[in-house]
C-alpha cells in the first residue's frame, strides 16, 4: 500500500487506504505495512499536472524523508512515485533507494542524470505510460504486433488503445533524452510499465518497453539486463532475474537474437516457469474463453 495524503494519488480508486500528513506518522506507517506483508515501501511525490486531471495533493518534503528514513532505519528499500523533475530530484535528495517513473513535464536539466548517478539511486522509467501523457501511440503498436496480437484478449486490445483526451502533447521526448543521459551517467534502469493504465496491458506491454529503451539508447543487452538482472538485483531478489545453477528456471525461448534484434523476445517458441513447461495454446485459450458464469 503506498504512502500517500488524504485525497492524494492512490485515494482514487474507490477503497479506503491509509493516508498520512507529517512526518510524525511516518514510523507508524511502514511499520503498519511490514506487519501487513510488503517487502519494500512506495511513496507518493507529485507535483505533475495533467491537463485536463484535477490536480491532487501529495506528501510534502519532510514527510517523504521521515518514510524514507524510516524504511532504511528498517533495512527495506523505499522508492519514490514522482511526476516531474522536480520532484525526481526532491526525491534523490530525501535519500530514496528508487524513482518509479520519470517525466515529461520538461526536458531533463543537464545536473539531472549526475545527481540520481551520485546518489546511487535507480530509476524505472515506464516510458510505456508516460507515452500515453503524450502523443506516442505505444499502446496501440504493441496492440498492433502481429506476434503479440494473437495472445491478447479484447480486454487487453480496450486497454492498450485506450487515450485521453487532452493527452496528445509532444513531450515524450523529455523522458527519452532523460533515459539516454541516465544510461550515459552509468545509473540503474530498470524495466517496468505502470499496467494497468490505459495504454497498458500486463506482459505485452514489457516487450513494447524494451523496444523504447532500446530507442532511448541503451542498447539491447542493457534493455533485456533492465527486465532481468538489473532489475533482480536492485531488489535484492537473489533467486531469478539471471540464468545460473541454483536460480529459478524462469525461461523464455525465442525465435531470433533479442541481443541484436529486441523484437526478437515477441517470437516467443517456448516458457518455463519454475522449470515446468507452460502450454501457450491452453493460454490462448483461457484469454479467448467466455467469462464463467456468476456464482449463484
Amino acid at each position: 500500500m503506498l504512502a500517500t495524503v488524504p485525497k492524494g494519488h492512490g485515494t482514487e480508486y474507490g477503497f479506503p487506504i491509509p493516508t498520512l500528513t507529517k512526518p510524525e506518522e511516518a514510523a507508524a506507517f511502514v511499520d503498519a505495512r511490514l506487519a501487513e506483508g510488503s517487502d519494500f515501501l512506495k511513496l507518493v511525490y507529485d507535483h505533475e499536472v495533467i491537463p485536463g486531471w484535477p490536480p491532487m495533493p501529495t506528501l510534502d518534503k519532510n514527510t517523504m524523508a521521515a518514510l524514507v528514513d524510516a524504511a532504511h532505519a528498517r533495512k527495506r528499500l523505499a522508492v519514490a512515485h514522482i511526476g516531474t523533475q522536480a520532484d525526481a530530484l526532491e526525491a534523490v535528495a530525501a535519500r530514496v533507494d528508487g524513482l518509479a517513473h520519470l517525466f515529461v513535464d520538461s526536458a531533463p536539466t543537464a545536473p539531472f542524470a549526475a545527481t540520481v548517478k551520485q546518489s546511487g539511486a535507480f530509476v524505472i522509467p515506464t516510458l510505456t505510460v508516460l507515452a500515453r501523457h503524450c502523443d506516442y501511440d505505444a499502446g496501440g503498436e504493441v496492440a498492433r504486433d502481429p506476434d503479440l496480437a494473437p495472445l491478447l484478449s479484447a480486454a487487453d486490445v480496450k486497454k492498450l488503445t485506450k487515450r485521453y483526451k487532452g493527452e496528445e502533447r509532444p513531450c515524450f521526448g523529455n523522458a527519452l533524452e532523460a533515459v539516454r543521459q541516465l544510461r550515459a551517467a552509468g545509473v540503474r534502469i530498470l524495466a517496468g510499465t505502470d499496467a494497468i493504465n490505459a495504454g497498458t496491458a500486463h506482459g505485452a506491454s514489457l516487450h513494447g518497453e524494451l523496444a523504447l529503451l532500446v530507442r532511448a539508447g541503451l542498447t539491447p543487452p542493457e534493455a533485456l539486463a533492465s527486465a532481468t538482472s538489473v532489475a533482480a538485483t536492485a531488489f535484492g531478489l537473489a533467486d531469478r532475474g539471471r540464468i545460473a545453477p541454483g536460480a529459478r528456471a524462469d525461461l523464455v525461448l525465442v525465435e531470433g537474437d533479442p541481443t541484436t534484434d529486441i523484437g526478437a523476445t515477441r517470437r516467443i517458441v517456448r516458457i518455463w516457469k519454475r522449470g515446468v513447461a507452460v502450454e501457450r495454446d491452453a493460454l490462448r485459450r483461457k484469454l479467448t474463453a467466455p467469462p464463467p458464469p456468476a456464482a449463484h
